[in-house]
């Protein structure tokens, strides 16, 4: 029996895989062909499976997303790094200050569908079932596969091999085809083009692209870049930066405040009890109690939780929170970092008492949440 929605769905994979299909993103193959060629290239066959996510957009439309089932792939066989390099955010603190001296401007762009952009190595070879519902018989009577030749997400390696293709191509001289910026030696995701005055830093993580920048008219190192970038990948710009990785950028005058309120928020929604929510964060205007010390002192003269093994749910809840709270306290509220670093201490000993304490370090946070850090402009050496 079929859906009511049926026929939209399936309209729906028929797009996707129209869309890989103009990608170049696979091949068709006989499963013996496949086997030929896995030895041709010394490595066994392994044919991976792949599954249908579907989703219903906020204007009505029904889409399919063809993902690879990685899970089912085999280390040393379909792939041997994953790793992906991303942008501190000790890294976004630093692009923000060199945006702030001089009040030079900066550009946000996300690269549309970016794990699809990526190459697979000459020696990668990764073969897939064709997607449920449009499976082929091949020339020798079983089913057909795919060969990949493109990433593809669920991919393991997808965001390396992107990563690796977009990252080449930054260096790349411009008389080559590429971007001509210069990689930064202490921090991978930094990138730098300099022509005379004209000066752009970039910070890339993931998908997304900082851009500081002076100059954005016609024949500038920016201009030249944001083209290039347009006309090499599927990009979109964004506008001036006011948001990445939790972090909200908000330009006021001629400063640059960073802070936390939506992440603060969400950290409340999920950790505060709701009988006193509303109560903590009305008159929290400390980040500790005048008990902290005694009770981190209690909790870390317990006996070793080999011994006494805490109550799971506490322990789950603990952790999960003061993970939270460590997160905000490194990037932008470094006033909590004292009363954070030392319930870190106690993360496989924690007490109700300690559960209080973090519950009383995030009523601050949001009682003080537009509190961050300020960057002003100024000519002194960064």
């Amino acid at each position: 029996m079929k859906a009511p929605e049926a026929a939209e769905w399936q309209a729906a994979e028929l797009a996707e895989l129209q869309n890989y299909t103009a990608n170049g993103s696979f091949r068709e193959m006989n499963r013996g062909d496949a086997r030929r060629l896995a030895d041709s290239h010394g490595a066994d066959i392994n044919v991976t499976g792949c599954l249908w996510v579907y989703k219903t957009k906020r204007d009505g439309r029904h889409k399919a997303r063809l993902c690879l089932n990685g899970a089912s792939q085999q280390e040393g066989v379909d792939y041997d790094q994953t790793y992906l390099s991303t942008l501190r955010h000790s890294s976004v603190r630093v692009l923000i200050a060199i945006q702030a001296r001089p009040g030079l401007k900066s550009r946000r762009h996300n690269l549309v569908a970016a794990f699809l952009q990526g190459s697979l190595l000459d020696n990668e070879v990764v073969f897939m079932k064709y997607p449920p519902g449009h499976t082929e018989v091949g020339t020798d009577g079983k089913d057909k596969v795919y060969l990949v030749k493109k990433t593809i997400y669920g991919l393991k390696q997808a965001g390396r091999r992107f990563q690796r293709d977009f990252f080449a191509w930054l260096k790349l001289p411009i008389n080559e085809g590429g971007a001509g910026f210069t990689r930064s030696e202490k921090e991978p995701c930094i990138f730098t083009r300099c022509v005379g005055n004209d000066t752009v830093y970039l910070g890339v993580y993931c998908d997304d692209i900082i851009a500081i920048f002076g100059d954005d008219d016609v024949g500038s190192v920016y201009d030249g870049f944001r083209t290039a970038l347009h006309t090499h990948w599927k990009a979109e710009g964004e506008g001036e930066l006011s948001d990445i990785l939790n972090i909200c950028v908000a330009h006021e005058g001629s400063s640059i405040k960073l802070s936390q309120p939506t992440y603060t928020d969400t950290m409340v929604d999920r950790y505060l009890p709701p009988d006193n929510k509303l109560q903590a964060t009305k008159v929290q205007k400390t980040p500790y109690s005048l008990h902290f010390k005694d009770n981190v002192t209690a909790a870390l003269a317990a006996p070793p939780a080999a011994h006494s093994p805490p109550d799971p749910a506490l322990l789950a809840e603990y952790q999960s929170l003061v993970g939270a709270l460590l997160y905000c306290s490194t990037v932008t509220r470094p006033d909590s970092a004292y009363p954070v670093a030392m319930l870190c201490r106690c993360m496989s000993r924690p007490t109700p008492a300690l559960l209080g304490e973090a519950h009383c370090i995030l009523a601050y946070l949001h009682h003080t949440r537009d509190l961050g850090l300020c960057y002003t402009s100024g000519h002194s050496e960064l």
